[in-house]
């Protein structure tokens, strides 16, 4: 649930101000929802892709490689010049990085099986989504006070590395009780 909860505080913040940090590298403002548009198709491809490896590898590393690359999505975006091409390979990791999120529901459902999932599930968004609401604000606030970015994505870049050694170290679950 920590990593779960890491990587929505980490990603809520850049996806709520992803066309304003586009705009703050110098993309014209009617050029972010492509861009946004961009990041949600590489996700429409790699969703499945990494459900597929996760099938057959540790969902747990797949999801640690997941924040890797979300996390490089944000180095990326802070030392870019900001051309439309740099911007487009952002939006491009973010998606990957984005892409293992049901890899990381899967988790759950190998530790604790299918009985309680929903219930499992539904109070793990309730937390993780609670740890979420932070993130945009502290955006906007450091925005604000400094007309840059920079100062809020080094936390979550911190943010997305703690979330991959969250899940990096996960112990292999033991299997489940199965009912019928």
């Amino acid at each position: 649930m920590l990593a779960v909860g890491l990587r929505n505080v980490a990603a809520t913040g850049i996806i709520v101000h992803l066309i304003p940090l586009l705009v703050w590298k110098g993309l014209d403002e009617r050029l972010g929802p492509w861009l946004l548009g961009l990041m949600a198709f590489t996700t429409f491809f790699f969703r499945p892709t990494a459900g597929w490896i996760g099938d057959r590898w540790s969902r747990a590393k797949i999801s640690a490689i997941g924040m890797l690359i979300g996390g490089l999505s944000v180095v990326w975006l802070i030392y870019c010049d900001g051309q439309l091409w740099q911007l487009a390979i952002f939006a491009i990791l973010l998606g990957c990085g984005e892409s293992i999120n049901a890899v990381g529901w899967a988790i759950l459902g190998g530790f604790f099986g299918r009985q309680h999932f929903a219930t499992l599930r539904g109070w793990g968004t309730v937390s993780d989504q609670f740890l979420a609401m932070g993130s945009p604000i502290l955006l906007g606030w450091v925005f604000d006070r400094s007309q840059s970015y920079v100062w809020a994505l080094v936390p979550l870049l911190a943010i997305f590395a703690l979330s991959a050694v969250c899940y990096w170290t996960l112990p292999q679950p033991k299997s489940p009780r199965r009912y019928l």
